[in-house]
């Protein structure tokens, strides 16, 4: 889910991500998340993230 959040924001209203791999493909997710916060660092995302 963190990778269509941060690749598709307004694909959803809501994004939950109850226990994400991050470690999967050596943490590639992460590399998406400092694209998607360069990206969208001017215009706000309208969606709610949550993490449990």
């Amino acid at each position: 889910m963190l990778h269509a959040f941060f690749t598709r924001p307004t694909s959803f209203d809501t994004f939950i991500a109850g226990s994400p791999s991050i470690w999967w493909n050596d943490r590639y997710v992460l590399t998406e998340k400092t694209a998607f916060l360069e990206r969208f660092a001017r215009t706000p995302v309208k969606a709610r993230c949550c993490s449990r």
